[in-house]
């Protein structure tokens, strides 16, 4: 939401407030550790209805690691992007 509000101007000021409200409740459950504990492993791999309210708390789960990490990222340095077109002879869209 952050990012986004670079390309809707209109409605920026709520994308940021917004964003800013996920980011800070996301943090509340961060543990002694530094993981994001209660997060998703992503819906897509949900084999029955039921496991969608499921959210296993007992391991990291990566996808919701890295929404977060995005979502912090963006709260940092909102102007940058993530990725960017490949150049040819360039071996990677990551944009370090």
């Amino acid at each position: 939401m952050i990012r986004a509000q670079k390309y809707l101007p209109d409605i920026a000021p709520a994308l940021k407030a917004t964003g800013m409200k996920a980011i800070a409740a996301a943090l509340t459950y961060v543990d002694a550790a530094g993981t994001l504990t209660r997060t998703s492993a992503g819906t897509v791999l949900q084999l029955i209805q039921f496991g969608y309210s499921v959210i296993r708390n007992d391991r990291m789960q990566l996808w919701g690691q890295g929404l977060a990490l995005n979502a912090i990222s963006a709260a940092i340095s909102p102007d940058r992007n993530l990725l960017r077109a490949v150049q040819p002879g360039e071996g990677t869209a990551l944009n370090v």
